[in-house]
């Protein structure tokens, strides 16, 4: 009877052990049900890519997900399509998320989804007596308002001494940025790729170029309604899962991807393959970003744009249960 008794116990342990394994180890299901619809709100710029990529090769089905992309020239106009209840998720920079914040919005960040030190800059004209950073004192320069480009000039001219009351802001849409420039409307023009490049490429020696990575990195991120996100935590798992593959076939098949996002976005294929290599498309919740939105919130509090209160504690603003269920590696943020 002991000896029967001692194989009972050990075939108990054992079943245990194995049902234990067997949730441990089970692989990640679909949400139950038919697939969610939701619309992402996206820009047409390679800062979108993952999504893009994702959308293209099916990754998202693949995940139990009916995404409908929406296409905008800027993130700004891609969070403004979340806020007015046209889409449930945005590719947007932190700057319109802090701002939107900071004026009621109760917004998350999903995942970071990519920065670049290069993808974005000052372009001046020599005519108008600009060489150096210190010559934008006293000029004209367009940007695009409420965006990480207005943000990105003021940095620069403060990293650089120059007062705000010497720089005087000429507020339009990215698309404008070129036309404003090269007839004359204004000095110099803050704004990101491809407009950017194209405004080197029009004025040639006529221009001057200023980066400032020093002072910024851009960054792109996925944000969604804190109600939507906390509603839907195995949508937005999936969701993950399939910008996860986005960024494999990156690094995997980098030619395939080029092609991708070339057919999206309807860049050159020559000026996409010139500014790859300075791209990252990575999902991470790091504590640069976090640093960052809280410098915004001080820029935008100081600066008047928006009403005076106490800074909120942006680490809440950090949807950590994402990515914690599917690469809890890329979490940097301290919590």
């Amino acid at each position: 009877m002991t000896g029967r008794r001692q194989w009972v116990i050990w075939g108990t342990v054992i079943l245990g052990i194995a049902i234990v394994a067997y949730f441990v180890f089970l692989p990640a299901r679909n949400p139950a049900g038919p697939p969610l619809e939701m619309t992402i709100a996206v820009t047409s710029n390679p800062d979108s890519a993952l999504v893009q990529i994702a959308q293209h090769e099916g990754y998202f089905r693949d995940e139990g997900l009916a995404v409908t992309m929406e296409r905008f020239t800027s993130g700004k106009a891609s969070l403004e399509a979340l806020l007015q209840g046209k889409a449930q998720l945005a590719t947007v920079a932190e700057t319109p998320i802090v701002l939107n914040i900071l004026r009621g919005a109760n917004l998350v960040v999903v995942a970071g989804i990519f920065h670049s030190d290069h993808n974005m800059g000052i372009v001046a004209r020599r005519d108008r007596g600009i060489t150096t950073a210190s010559d934008l004192r006293g000029k004209t320069v367009g940007v695009p308002l409420g965006t990480n480009a207005e943000y990105f000039l003021y940095a620069f001219h403060t990293v650089e001494g120059i007062p705000d009351s010497d720089i005087t802001l000429a507020g339009m849409p990215p698309e404008a940025t070129a036309k404003a420039l090269l007839a004359g409307r204004v000095d110099a023009v803050a704004v990101w790729n491809p407009f950017f490049h194209a405004l080197q490429k029009s004025l040639g020696d006529g221009g001057v170029s200023f980066y400032g990575e020093h002072v910024y990195t851009y960054t792109f991120n996925l944000a969604a309604k804190r109600d939507f996100a906390a509603a839907h935590p195995l949508h937005i798992t999936a969701l993950l899962r399939a910008l996860l593959k986005a960024e494999s076939l990156i690094h995997r098949e980098p030619a395939k991807a080029h092609e991708i996002v070339a057919g999206f976005t309807h860049w050159d294929k020559r000026l996409l393959d010139d500014l790859w290599g300075g791209y990252s498309f990575r999902l991470s919740l790091d504590q640069a970003l976090l640093v960052s939105m809280e410098n915004q919130a001080r820029w935008a509090l100081d600066t008047g744009l928006v009403p005076p209160q106490a800074l909120p504690n942006f680490f809440s603003v950090m949807y950590l249960d994402g990515l914690q269920a599917v690469a809890p590696g890329r979490i940097t943020v301290a919590h």
